[in-house]
């Protein structure tokens, strides 16, 4: 028992993590560092800059994911949770808000750190493409982000416009927590924008982007190898291959209600049509949609604030 509740908790503390990007998506006026009018209206018309985020937040988030067990894959993955949540940020170090993070470089259009990410699991399902072959474990991430601010301004009426250009380069490993084991390395690249504050209403945040990513070959034969051992009448064997995974589109709603209460609605697209895997007989689908809804609650957070560039 003690083990199936630890086990139900990394599941939504990995779950949180992978939904709690959108907070910063929604942080108001209320959360800025205070400046005068005179100030703010000089710093508008030069840029976004590094933004004013408190120290720490505790709360409670909640919501629903909806997606596959793997790129290209047609079974279904469904999860909900809620769990407390607690945000801490500090020059050099970042936790929650989407992952881990030490901060080597921090500039208003430029950012170099190191961060963790981690994966959902999955089991087999009766009639799916895996049906017979090892359950798929949590995947976790490690390795070094580069991102540039493309743009950065604000326009005439308020409007907030913020383009980012990231690049990952990260070692993965999959582990059931019992065992880890090396699963290669994985290369994202992600153009993504925001606009906030339109027509002065700064509570809904409009958020979008197209990233693509590559891994080593072992990481493709986790996905998509089949081994001898697991062939059948409609499945034969495959070697994965290094390569694309896939492309991805990404678009989103976040709303900040009174109270800081935040809602968010997102949907991502991959498109698999040129993955280097795309024959693999685990490899049915040539696009899948995912979909995520969330609400989270800020029950307090700190008075001192921490300047960072706000790339989530």
């Amino acid at each position: 028992m003690q083990n199936i509740c630890c086990s139900q908790i990394i599941r939504s503390l990995i779950l949180l993590l992978w939904l709690l990007p959108a907070q910063n998506l929604l942080a108001t006026d209320e959360q800025q560092p205070s400046e005068s009018a005179d100030e703010k209206s000089s710093t508008q018309r030069q840029s976004i800059g590094l933004q004013g985020r408190p120290q720490w937040e505790v709360g409670i988030g909640g919501g629903y994911f909806e997606g596959f067990d793997y790129p290209g894959s047609t079974d279904s993955n469904r999860r909900r949770f809620g769990l407390p949540f607690l945000i801490y940020r500090s020059k050099r170090f970042r936790f929650g808000g989407g992952g881990v993070s030490a901060v080597s470089i921090e500039e208003p259009r430029l950012k170099l750190d190191w961060s963790v990410a981690a994966s959902l699991n999955s089991s087999n399902q009766e009639n799916s493409a895996r049906a017979g072959m090892e359950d798929l474990d949590f995947l976790i991430e490690l390795g070094p982000q580069l991102v540039w601010r493309v743009v950065d301004v604000v326009g005439a009426g308020g409007e907030e416009y913020r383009v980012d250009w990231s690049t990952k380069l990260r070692g993965v490993v999959s582990t059931d927590f019992g065992s880890v084991e090396d699963r290669g390395v994985v290369f994202e690249t992600t153009l993504a924008g925001r606009v906030r504050n339109i027509a002065g209403f700064n509570r809904v945040a409009l958020i979008g982007g197209i990233s693509a990513r590559a891994a080593t070959e072992r990481l493709n034969d986790y996905f998509y190898e089949v081994r001898e051992e697991f062939v059948t009448p409609t499945r034969n064997a495959f070697d994965g291959q290094a390569g694309l995974i896939d492309i991805r589109t990404t678009a989103g709603v976040a709303l900040n209600l009174p109270k800081r209460v935040r809602i968010f609605i997102a949907a991502s697209t991959g498109f698999y049509e040129n993955s280097a895997n795309r024959t693999s007989p685990l490899h049915r689908a040539l696009r899948s949609t995912s979909t995520a809804v969330g609400v989270v609650w800020t029950i307090k957070q700190s008075q001192k604030r921490v300047g960072i560039l706000d790339t989530q």
